[in-house]
């Protein structure tokens, strides 16, 4: 049976999903719980998802810590045969025997995700250096204790950071793109690269298998650039979803990096083989602040032409990052460094979605949308066009809608070519 959540750990027969909240029942600590649970490997293996649902903290004190004391001298005896299990050297057995006997939760929640080898989902709060992270880039690298095939159940991940003004740095993610099941990566909140203090890990010599990523999804995202590293990692990346936000601790200041469209066309072309989805969008967050925002124009640059995307059938894009918007009045009118969408967008689309429409270029774009729907032998597959647009110029703009249903029913086209108008009042 699967336990339920109120039950005590040990009395269960099976554990589907376990969180790091689940470990602390009662009287019973989070260490006595995967103490407990060491001994009883039917359980770890019954488990599906692991939660550890926020930061992790740690009671050992270097300066505090007694190394002749009992339990460093053998006295522990599970520490020791973990730590024997976990460790190639001395020296590492040492820090690691040191935290877990002073109740470290990150040591003893990386103890427990070693043995939990049916794993199919990952959510972890806040990663950052420290045990959970070293357990992972040692799966990664196949390392003790893991052999050549670590965590071969485990397809989703994600990682959040419900703080408000913290962050994910982009290389914490890394070991996840060389183990060998991992389809989806979800993360809130990255901001690209990794703080000095670090040292990335060099996975090169280690990867013993193609990357089975094909879905990455990043939400309410810090400060990126082009995600480069975590898409040159992927060989068969099929979704791209992109949310660009702020954070309140950079909104103000020159802290702000801005999102440049282009630069993701850069990161994504080695995946134009695969790439079947594309959703590129500025969250609440960025919409709220965006007149404190220095570098806000540079977020308003195009994509570039998605022809090279020949497989690419679902687009979701702002505006401003779709097509370079007219210049030049009159409004209704292409400045000469306009494309039409038809010469930019891939015949293999079957869904087009634009959001945070501007309505002073609202007519240059239905002037596109209609051809989009005239062409229907260069854009064969075309079967929904999702508009979003604010409340402001209602009527006018439901009235240019209407000239593209009309051309729709005009052809015959108007049962398979879907047009909505989604009203978002920001």
């Amino acid at each position: 049976m699967t336990c339920p959540r109120s039950a005590p750990t040990m009395l269960c027969s099976s554990i589907k999903k376990l969180s790091a909240r689940d470990l602390k029942t009662g009287d019973c600590t989070l260490r006595r719980s995967i103490e407990l649970l060491w001994r009883r490997p039917d359980l770890t293996r019954s488990v599906r998802h692991f939660e550890i649902e926020r930061s992790v903290s740690c009671a050992y004190v270097e300066n505090n810590y007694n190394s002749d004391s009992e339990e460093e001298n053998g006295g522990n005896i599970l520490i020791k045969k973990i730590v024997d299990e976990i460790c190639d050297t001395d020296l590492e057995k040492k820090w690691w025997s040191s935290h877990l006997q002073s109740s470290c939760e990150g040591a003893w929640l990386a103890v427990l995700l070693t043995r939990l080898t049916h794993l199919e989902r990952l959510s972890i709060s806040n990663i950052k250096p420290g045990f959970l992270l070293d357990v992972l880039v040692k799966a990664a690298k196949r390392q003790r204790p893991f052999g050549n095939n670590p965590f071969p159940f485990l397809r989703d991940v994600e990682l959040t950071c419900p703080q408000e003004n913290e962050t994910i740095w982009s290389a914490y993610a890394m070991p996840f793109f060389y183990l060998p099941a991992v389809r989806k990566i979800s993360a809130l909140k990255v901001y690209e690269g990794f703080p000095t203090s670090y040292t990335e890990p060099d996975f090169a010599s280690y990867k013993r298998s193609e990357c089975q990523v094909t879905e990455i999804n990043l939400f309410h995202t810090i400060a990126c650039y082009r995600m480069n590293e975590w898409i040159a990692a992927c060989s068969k990346l099929e979704s791209f979803h992109l949310e660009f936000g702020v954070i309140n601790s950079i909104k103000h200041t020159n802290g702000y990096n801005a999102l440049k469209a282009s630069s993701f066309r850069e990161s994504l072309l080695p995946a134009k083989h695969t790439l079947t989805t594309l959703h590129l969008e500025f969250d609440v967050s960025y919409k709220s602040h965006s007149r404190h925002l220095t570098n806000q124009s540079k977020d308003n640059l195009p994509f570039g032409s998605f022809k090279e995307f020949y497989v690419l059938e679902h687009l979701f894009m702002r505006h401003a990052n779709l097509v370079r918007l007219p210049n030049a009045a009159p409004v209704e009118r292409h400045s000469p460094n306009h494309e039409p969408l038809i010469e930019i967008l891939p015949k293999s689309l079957k869904s087009l979605a634009i959001t945070e429409i501007m309505d002073e270029f609202f007519p240059a774009l239905i002037s596109d949308l209609v051809e989009l729907v005239i062409r229907r032998e260069d854009m064969p597959h075309l079967g929904s066009i999702v508009l979003h647009v604010d409340n402001e110029g209602g009527a006018a703009n439901k009235s240019l809608i209407e000239v593209v249903k009309l051309q729709c029913v005009t052809i015959g086209q108007f049962s398979i070519l879907t047009l909505y108008l989604g009203w978002v009042v920001y």
